[in-house]
Parts: structure tokens; C-alpha cells; sequence
């Protein structure tokens, strides 16, 4: 499954260089502190620059907070986007069938608990829960990502394989599923504390493989306005 990757900077020594390079430091330590408690010497110390930095190219701390959760944001939609870009192409030739879109609801859960199982992602699901629990100006581009556009993603196929005529039921279950798997990335400590683990522990292949096949098998069981 793909990892958020971070940039590569450049290797020239330039401006834009210097200006990547901080954009990496950032997600790095606004996901480690937060927003308050990451200063701008931390900022310039992480790169070996000058103070100054951080003012030449970002004007103040939060300006660099704001392009850094942005910069996350368009990473996880661009991770988003291949499964995007293939139900586009199926509907293009018309609706989904209850078999397409359970395919693709396959692939959308596997990409999910891809994301949030990979340790290259911990920063971004940090950066995440910062946002969520302490917003700046209520700027949250991470979350109208991962929680609403993604989250869109499964409304719409969910709606499309249960062959409903409101979205209502596909909302609740794609919102429920959601946020239960962001949940569990950005506080793992639940599971480890439930199956007896240390705290720093990576949960083993036992833990993702029972997400995964409940989940698919809740839904593959529901059955709208049934109550079942």
C-alpha cells in the first residue's frame, strides 16, 4: 500500500530547497508538539539555517503551519486519487453494478488500513489528530481530506451496492467505518492495551487482517431499512 511520501528537496542550495526543506521539518515537529509548543528556532535548528529563515519564506510560524497541513492534504488526496481515477473510468461506462462497487469497496478499505498501518504515515495521522483536537483559525485541510472526501468516496459506493434511493444509510455506515479506522491510527494504544501489548509495540498482520475482514463483512451483511 502507498505511503504519504515526503518530498525530496532539491539539491542546488536554493531558495525553494530551503523552503521544502521546512515545509519537512515541519511535519516532523508540529506532529511531534503541535502548533504551540514548535518554535521557530526548532524549525530553523531542524534544517541548520538562520532563524530568518522561517520569516523570509513563510512570513510567520502559523503561515508554515498552514502550508505544512496543506502539503499533507494534497499528499493523502493524491493517494486517493488512483481509486478515484478507476470508478470514474467504470462509470463512465455507466452506473456501477453491486459487484463493481463491492470491488471497489475492497480496495477502499485496503487502502485505508494501508495508510494507517504504514509507520511512515504516523506523522500525517498526528498532524491529523492535531488539527482535529487543537485547530488554528479552524483551518483543518487534513480532515476535510481524510474524513469528507475520502469518506465521500465510500458514501457514494456504498449507496451504489446496497442499490438505495437515499443516501442517508450509506452516510451513517461510510462515517461510522471511517472514523472508527482513523481512530485506531492515531490511538493504537487502545488495541495494544486490549490484547495485553507494550505500548510501543507494532501491532502484528492478526490485528489488520481482523479489521479488514470485519469490516467487509459488516457491510457486506447489512442490509438497509431491514434493521439487520
Amino acid at each position: 500500500m502507498p505511503s504519504i511520501h515526503t518530498a525530496t528537496p532539491g539539491k542546488n542550495g536554493s531558495r525553494s530547497d530551503t523552503k521544502e526543506k521546512l515545509i519537512e521539518a515541519g511535519i516532523r515537529l508540529f506532529s511531534e508538539h503541535g502548533f504551540e509548543a514548535t518554535t521557530t528556532r526548532m524549525l530553523a535548528d531542524a534544517i541548520d539555517v538562520n532563524n530568518a529563515a522561517v520569516y523570509f519564506h513563510f512570513g510567520t510560524k502559523e503561515n508554515l503551519y498552514f502550508e505544512v497541513l496543506n502539503t499533507v492534504a494534497e499528499r493523502i488526496r493524491s493517494t486517493f486519487q488512483p481509486l478515484q481515477d478507476a470508478i470514474c473510468a467504470s462509470r463512465s461506462k455507466g452506473p456501477l453494478s453491486p459487484q463493481e462497487a463491492w470491488s471497489f469497496i475492497e480496495r477502499y478499505v485496503d487502502l485505508y488500513i494501508g495508510i494507517i498501518k504504514d509507520p511512515a504515515n504516523k506523522t500525517v495521522l498526528y498532524l491529523l489528530l492535531h488539527e482535529q483536537i487543537n485547530p488554528v483559525k479552524d483551518h483543518r485541510p487534513i480532515t476535510a481530506v481524510a474524513c469528507k472526501e475520502g469518506e465521500q468516496i465510500l458514501l457514494l459506493l456504498l449507496y451504489e451496492y446496497w442499490q438505495l434511493t437515499d443516501h442517508r444509510s450509506a452516510a451513517i455506515v461510510s462515517r461510522l467505518l471511517t472514523s472508527s479506522l482513523i481512530a485506531l491510527s492515531e490511538h493504537p494504544s487502545f488495541a495494544q492495551l486490549a490484547l495485553g501489548m507494550d505500548p510501543d509495540a507494532v501491532l502484528p498482520e492478526e490485528v489488520w487482517e481482523t479489521i479488514r475482514s470485519y469490516s467487509l463483512d459488516s457491510l457486506k451483511a447489512f442490509r438497509p431499512g431491514t434493521g439487520t
